[in-house]
């Protein structure tokens, strides 16, 4: 007889939604407070602009013939127009592939060539990569997040009505394209549904305990899985503010932890490292930290109790796949 091993955790009850409904749940009722605050500028955008961005996001896409069958690439780091341009892709009825913005011109164009994306968005500082990247490609338009002479600015394409959700089956069509580290040769797009994230962000609610005063540190890539689900949609879906970083820097992220006051902060096993050895960590006021989350590599358990010591927070480990 086979064994099974339950959960201690409640059965997971997943709802029939799109992921971007799932993760704009509290939107009207919070509309007023920041979804986004740009780390490095200061900027914020509420959750009432965010879901009006989305949507005008994907009434633009509608103008130009995207829809269901269509594939946007996202080449971007983290900043507040990623949730955007990921969410109004799948209002779209559209899929987005996520691009690691540190590429050079050959792997996004083989991520270009294999997912068939047919437009691609950036920033301002990835345009000369992105112009290369495209040569030989379907790719027919760049939007990007700025100005651009070769480009079409991300502030037109909202200019759009906004739409609702189009139609798609949350059960089979692919809202979202990530590609695999590539450790069994090249890289390779992992196909998930609506209800593949939507199921994630609902086995993580008894897992990760938010409050609607909590708020968290999005320094992890939003284009892994890990920045994408726990970070960007995990934190709005329960109505926390998300303080995005471009990039990790040690001392960027102390900063903004004393000034926001972040309660989460989700970390990888060297930035616990760090948390536990650097000495300019008792430079800062990290005491509104209640949880840290390590995840992406094993933590160890001597270096987790000595971190947890130092800063006097709670720190976990999580594990997870793309897949």
């Amino acid at each position: 007889m086979p064994v099974i091993h339950k959960s201690p955790l409640p059965d997971v009850v997943i709802d029939d939604i799109s992921i971007t409904d799932y993760v704009l749940r509290k939107a009207d009722k919070l509309a007023d407070k920041a979804a986004f605050i740009d780390g490095g500028s200061g900027r914020v955008i509420t959750f009432g602009e965010l879901k009006d961005q989305i949507r005008r996001f994907a009434g633009g896409l509608k103008e130009r013939g995207f829809s269901t069958g269509s594939t946007l690439a996202l080449v971007a780091p983290n900043i507040p127009e990623y949730a955007v341009v990921f969410h109004g892709c799948g209002v779209a009825g559209g899929t987005v592939t996520t691009v690691n913005p540190t590429y050079g011109p050959e792997e996004i164009r083989f991520q270009l060539l294999d997912a068939s994306a047919s437009i691609l968005v950036t920033i301002e500082a990835t345009m000369p990569i992105a112009l290369e990247a495209i040569e030989g490609t379907d790719v027919e338009e760049i939007i990007v997040i700025g100005e651009h002479d070769n480009a079409t600015p991300l502030s037109d394409v909202l200019l759009a009505d906004p739409i609702d959700q189009v139609a798609v089956d949350f059960h089979n069509h692919h809202v979202v394209l990530p590609y695999s580290s590539g450790t069994t040769g090249l890289p390779k797009g992992v196909m998930l549904t609506h209800r593949n994230l939507v199921a994630n962000l609902c086995q993580c609610e008894s897992a990760i305990p938010y409050d609607e005063d909590s708020s968290g540190l999005a320094a992890l890539p939003f284009f892994h899985i890990y920045g994408m689900q726990v970070l960007m949609n995990g934190l709005l879906a329960n109505g926390c503010t998300v303080i995005s970083m471009p990039r990790f820097d040690l001392v960027a992220a102390l900063e903004l932890i004393q000034k926001h006051e972040i309660t989460h902060f989700f970390a990888v096993p060297p930035m616990i490292l760090a948390l536990a050895k650097q000495p300019i960590i008792d430079n800062y006021d990290l005491t509104s930290l209640e949880l840290v989350m390590s995840g992406a590599a094993p933590l160890g358990a001597e270096l987790t109790a000595e971190a947890s010591d130092r800063i006097d927070c709670e720190i976990v480990q999580g594990y997870g796949m793309t897949e």
